[in-house]
Formats: C-alpha cells, structure tokens, sequence
C-alpha cells in the first residue's frame, strides 16, 4: 500500500516542510491531505489484490500491452484506475503520454476538461500540481480529511464517478 516516508542521511537537509517557505508548505500539506482522501480506495485495492493475485501499481505496458508507443514508459504508471504521472524534471516540465480513450484530469470529473488519448501532454507544472487522470468509467471512492488513519473513516466519503463509461468499484473497509 502506498505510504510516505521520508528516508535521507544526516547531513542531508531536512524534509519539513516548513523550512521550503509558504508556497512549498501548501503544496506538501495539499499531497499529504490526498494520501489520506485515498485510504479507502487503495484499501479496496490491497485487498481486491490479496484476493485476486493481481498487481494495482502496474507499469504502463501492462496495463496497456497493445500500445508499443507505451512499451519503454517509466516514469509513469497506473494506481489502479489512476494514471500517476509525477513531475520529475527541475525545470517542472511534466511529459506524460496518455493512452487511447477519454481521460480526466484527477480533479474534475466533467466533460469540458476531459482529454482524449492517445496523446503526449508537455507543460509547465504549477508547484502543487500532481499530474493524474482517471480514465472515463472510473469510480474512485475518497475519504473525508483525516489527521492520522485510526481517524477513519471519519464520516460519509465521497465517491467520484467519472462519466462516459459504465464501471463498478468493490469498496472494502
């Protein structure tokens, strides 16, 4: 299952995210509440996994073993039904490629932001961006903000459906 944590040497600066300034702190504190919002939908997918044998943080070329153009991506990946495409680069230029199909961006499950694949996206990235794209028919299952995870549930989640296909989600808790 996902976690964070933050591994580094002594002399190594440390990762607070106070000491990076405001913009930075928001940023962090933004990705860190997400974790959290996500619990429920990578517990589901943990335990689909336990039961089925089958991997949910799966490279792109298995995910979509008919699109060779995908065959050597590395640098982005599938969480289950999320494509996960983090900037990387220090210049923060995102470069992702999205696969054939309808895909949204993470935040909005409406159709004036949805992006048709296949495509290559390139782009400058705002600091608290984290490029990811649920792909039409997803149902991605978010809990409320929590503080700590014995927190949770912590009340009614919110379920995200994005439109254009039919989909089902098995919800564990």
């Amino acid at each position: 299952m996902p976690i964070m944590r933050v591994h580094s040497t002594l002399n190594a600066t440390a990762h607070w995210p106070w000491l990076w300034g405001s913009e930075a702190a928001e940023a962090m504190k933004s990705a860190l509440e997400l974790r959290y919002r996500l619990i429920p939908y990578h517990y589901s997918l943990a335990h689909a996994m336990f039961l089925n044998r089958g991997l949910w943080m799966r490279p792109m070329s298995m995910a979509f073993p008919g699109e060779s153009r995908l065959a050597n991506v590395t640098q982005q990946w599938m969480d289950g039904q999320l494509l996960v495409a983090p900037v990387l680069r220090n210049d923060s230029v995102k470069l992702f490629h999205l696969p054939e199909g309808t895909w949204f961006p993470f935040e909005s499950s409406t159709n004036r932001r949805a992006v048709t694949g296949p495509k290559v996206v390139k782009g400058k990235a705002d600091l608290d961006e984290i490029p990811v794209f649920a792909p039409a028919g997803s149902i991605i299952p978010l809990a409320p903000l929590v503080q700590y995870t014995d927190a949770l549930p912590g009340g009614p989640l919110d379920v995200r459906v994005y439109p254009g296909k039919d989909a089902s989600f098995e919800l564990f808790e």
